[in-house]
């Protein structure tokens, strides 16, 4: 029982100390035409659900973004307009997470820091979605 308790806690908590970045040219790695996308976007949620302090929730969703970014850019490639749907839908998602999340801090400093890099990385993703958009037009 504690060797499947283990098994089952270890990936959660890689998941929850996965460090910051932010790239649009993250790779996409699984995209939603695939079986394991349900898998890759449990694993991102249960790693959200048991990290509990605000500000680290949403620094920890700011990750998945650009994941789901570049997911939708590889959707647009390769002309799958439901795929990018379901990639932007994710992407909406976790922006909206962290917004929310760093707007709950009380350390109002490290809410407009946050709030900032939001703002930052969004910016830095509006060429990659205005391309997606061109691809894919529906």
């Amino acid at each position: 029982m504690k060797k499947i308790l283990t098994l089952l806690i270890l990936p959660i908590m890689f998941i929850s100390l996965v460090p910051v970045s932010v790239s649009a040219d993250t790779n996409a790695g699984v995209g939603p035409n695939s079986f394991f996308y349900f898998f890759d976007t449990t694993f991102e949620k249960v790693g959200l659900f048991f990290t509990f302090a605000y500000e680290k929730k949403a620094q920890t969703a700011l990750v998945y973004p650009d994941e789901r970014l570049a997911e939708a850019e590889e959707s647009a490639n390769s002309n799958k307009p439901k795929d990018v749907e379901k990639a932007m839908e994710g992407y909406e998602k976790k922006i909206s997470l962290a917004t929310e999340k760093s707007k709950e801090l009380k350390d109002e400093e490290r809410e407009e820091e946050l709030l900032n890099t939001i703002s930052e990385n969004t910016s830095k993703h509006q060429e990659v979605l205005e391309s997606v958009l061109e691809k894919v037009s529906d």
